[in-house]
């Protein structure tokens, strides 16, 4: 199914952050996507999308992935090892299926300070300890996420002032319903003719 929604999400509160429009600014000055650094951790469908939207945007779009993906690179999205990716982005977005914990201190520490880390995945992507050092010792940092990426982490995370948190999930929207009932009526159709 397709996550339209979690595209917009990022969209949103990337360009929020990135002009202060919400209060909280990530640079002194107000900054567009144009030319920033963003790595996609994941590139599936939902990593895709969000890569299109942000190429589109003119960001400079890297990717990590367990496996290479040639369509994504013929279109300039270029894949990078996930440490090299981890110290030269700016942006970090990870789009990975649930119980993917591929973020720890290690990997914090290659980000360091100064970066956005933004979860689309369900649940955390990361060890609960590395991310709380993480905001704790790089307080220029941000952690973006709606509430599937919180998972049950919100009492942990809930003092930082680095967190943005919406409590809403970013792919539910009436749209997505329709198009997940079509699927599902439509898988149905198909199972009910083949038999």
């Amino acid at each position: 199914m397709e996550m339209r929604g979690v595209v917009e999400y990022v969209i949103c509160e990337l360009v929020r952050l990135l002009h202060g429009f919400g209060g909280v600014r990530w640079l002194k000055e107000s900054t567009e996507l144009t030319q920033r650094k963003i790595g996609i951790v994941g590139l599936g469908k939902t990593g895709r999308m969000i890569a299109d939207a942000l190429s589109f945007l003119g960001a400079d779009v890297s990717y990590y992935s367990r496996t290479r993906k040639p369509e994504a690179e013929k279109v300039g999205i270029v894949y990078r090892p996930l440490e090299e990716l981890l110290a030269d982005v700016e942006i970090v977005c990870t789009c990975l299926p649930r119980n993917n914990y591929i973020l720890g201190e290690k990997e914090f520490e290659l980000m360091g300070n100064g970066k956005i880390l933004v979860n689309t995945s369900v649940g955390q992507t990361f060890e609960t300890e590395a991310i709380c050092n993480w905001l704790r010792n790089c307080p220029d940092s941000f952690y973006l996420c709606d509430a599937t990426g919180m998972g049950g982490l919100q009492d942990r995370l809930n003092g930082f002032p680095n967190v943005l948190y919406t409590p809403y999930i970013s792919g539910k929207s009436i749209q997505s319903i329709e198009r997940l009932s079509q699927k599902v009526l439509a898988n149905m159709k198909d199972y009910l003719s083949s038999h």
